[in-house]
């Protein structure tokens, strides 16, 4: 009875201990290499003494000295269990792995970037700083790296996720970089007052600061991205994050394009203030908007190569933020137009909402119409999680729309001296967001009403489950069938039991991606291609072609 109680199971046992010993390993690390970035800088610094009288040597050596040693030790113990105990799978060790060679590359690179850039601009500042921090975390990420590239001690599950973390944060660097830099140039290029020629001279070493900032972290992606070949990787979280990333790329694209033509965009009201207001809104919304779009353009061709079902994710991603972004300028051009049978609005004027939810809405149904296509009749099975969340996310909206009206209607008329004078005045922009929210979820509720029913019923020129049943094998000494695809194609697995009678094993492939195949009776027109005799094949997708193969059990 006391062995039941009193000893932990061996599985849990062993993940406490892994946990216990990478967290222990983390914390040695990032201790000891801030103490060698300080040794460095103190280094560096010639041994300087600061305002208070005190170095940073003292601490840097404790940091160094005590730290590195237990955490070679450690290493010692923890390479040990990973390559003969085969601990290397674990999903502690991988996440540890890819958190410290992403924080520590990129902290590196951010210091190096700091560092060149003050250089290139010519105002050095504290470069002791910046290159102690980046020559000591670039010697970890180094260190990282190498480990991340052996086989027999890599992490096994989620091998590429530092190298995927740090890529994604380069890039996101050398975008805003990019915005910063093409926000001022534009400031440069459109003056709005006698000053613009000297505040453009200014901003001359500003300008080389930001160059090096882009050309360094866009270098630092293109490495992780093309030379470690993460543009082909196929796992699960690559492929999310591939999507994550078009989804940020298009809503930075979406709203600077919203914000720049709300920039131009002139309204009677308001047309004398188009000059000032380009010159002081159009450069950093059209800086994000180009930025965005560069990345959005080269994100949309890489899904573009993709499987059908992560085309598809992407697509519906971007469709749900243009439908948000529409159904937001719709809100808000309702709001605005509220106010005529209100007084003026307290804060921002009717004109300005008026513009920039113009601007919402042109631009977001634009892109909707683009990418969701209500022309095009989607097959429905690809689309219902999307309208899953678009109907959850249509009932939150309209829930929170629902209690600020009847808050405000109960506050009007119990605590009318603290309320505006109108009750219109106090529902409207909740009420114009509730009406647009009813809009889309009504719409969508027809879509959703139109797939159920097309689920309901065979599409047409598509085998029917009795033609599935019905149709023999064509080979009549086949006994089995084993289909390799990838995940995007794993529909066709039952399709082909069904079709041929024959038992089949699927494997899904995790290395590379093949074309979309609507159905298996391609493939099973094939297995007439098998020699007579043949008791079991291999039916293997690969890029565009189908390899038909004759094997043998053992």
């Amino acid at each position: 009875m006391s062995t039941a109680t009193g000893m932990a199971p061996a599985p849990i046992l062993s993940t406490v201990r892994q946990l216990v010993l990478h967290l222990l390993f983390f914390i040695l690390l990032m201790v000891f290499t801030s103490g060698l970035a300080s040794l460095l800088t103190s280094v560096f610094q010639g041994f300087a003494v600061d305002e208070f009288g005190s170095t940073q040597l003292p601490l840097a050596l404790a940091q160094t000295i005590i730290a590195g040693p237990l955490a070679w030790i450690l290493w010692r113990q923890l390479r040990r269990f990973l390559s003969i105990q085969r601990e290397n799978s674990s999903l502690v060790w991988s996440v540890q792995a890819a958190a410290v060679y992403a924080l520590a590359a990129m902290i590196s690179v951010h210091n190096f970037s700091v560092l060149f850039g003050q250089l290139a601009a010519g105002r050095p500042g504290y470069w002791q700083d910046q290159l102690g921090l980046g020559v000591a975390w670039g010697v970890l990420a180094f260190w990282q790296h190498r480990i991340l590239r052996q086989p027999e001690i890599a992490p096994r599950r989620l091998p590429n996720l530092g190298w995927q973390v740090a890529s994604y944060y380069f890039l996101l660097v050398a975008a805003l970089s990019l915005a910063a830099l093409l926000y001022l140039g534009l400031g440069s290029i459109l003056p709005h007052d006698a000053l613009t020629h000297i505040y453009g001279a200014a901003n001359l070493p500003m300008l080389v600061n930001i160059c090096v900032w882009v050309l360094i972290n866009a270098l630092m992606w293109a490495w992780h991205w093309f030379g470690l070949r993460l543009r082909f990787a196929q796992d699960a979280v690559a492929q999310l994050a591939l999507v994550v990333a078009s989804a940020v790329a298009s809503l930075a694209c979406l709203l600077g394009s919203v914000f720049s033509l709300a920039s131009v965009l002139p309204l009677p009201m308001d047309a004398d203030s188009v000059s000032g207001r380009i010159a002081q809104d159009l450069p950093l919304a059209a800086g994000f908007a180009l930025a965005g779009a560069l990345a959005w353009v080269y994100f949309a061709a890489v899904l573009a190569q993709a499987n059908a079902w992560l085309r598809e994710a992407g697509r519906q991603v971007v469709s749900g933020i243009a439908l948000v972004l529409a159904a937001s300028g719709f809100g808000m051009i309702i709001n605005a137009l509220l106010t005529a049978f209100n007084a003026p609005l307290m804060g921002n004027s009717a004109s300005e909402i008026l513009r920039v939810g113009t601007a919402l809405l042109l631009v977001g149904m634009v892109s909707w119409l683009v990418f969701w296509r209500p022309a095009i009749h989607a097959p429905a099975e690809h689309r219902r999680v999307y309208l899953t969340l678009v109907f959850g996310v249509s009932a939150l909206v309209a829930l929170v729309a629902l209690i600020v009206v009847g808050y405000r209607i109960f506050a009007y008329f119990l605590t009318p001296e603290q309320v505006g004078p109108t009750l219109l005045g106090e529902v409207r922009a909740a009420l114009g967001l509730l009406i647009a929210t009813t809009v889309v979820a009504g719409y969508h509720f027809a879509v959703w009403r139109s797939d159920r029913s097309q689920l309901r019923r065979p599409v047409a020129g598509s085998p029917t489950a009795s033609e599935f049943t019905a149709a023999p094998a064509r080979n009549d000494s086949l006994s089995a069938l084993t289909l390799v695809t990838d995940q995007g194609n794993a529909h066709l697995a039952a399709q082909l039991q069904q079709l041929t009678g024959l038992p089949v094993q699927h494997l899904v492939r995790t290395d590379a991606s093949a074309k979309p195949v609507t159905d298996a009776v391609e493939l099973s027109t094939r297995l007439d291609e098998l020699p007579p005799g043949t008791r079991q094949a291999l039916l293997l997708l690969h890029g565009e072609e189908v390899l038909i193969v004759p094997v043998e059990a053992q």
